[in-house]
């Protein structure tokens, strides 16, 4: 059975204690479409590509981890 409610309550748990976790923030976006809290669901997609693109960026030596004055 597909348990959408108890996988979003998993899920809002995963984002919280791993933000980064870029795979956490993906399936939270699934999981609230299929809720039918589309707003939500975009936020958490919106969320993870700003992460694989900073990811991205870092992983190419693009920018520093932790530049003065730049917030993470």
């Amino acid at each position: 059975a597909r348990n959408y409610q108890a996988a979003a309550k998993y899920l809002s748990q995963a984002v919280l204690y791993a933000p980064n976790y870029i795979p956490a923030h993906r399936y939270y976006a699934m999981v609230l479409d299929r809720l039918g809290k589309k707003s939500d669901a975009a936020q958490q997609l919106d969320e993870a590509q700003a992460l694989t693109s900073r990811q991205q960026r870092l992983s190419q030596g693009y920018m520093l981890e932790n530049q003065p004055g730049q917030q993470p």
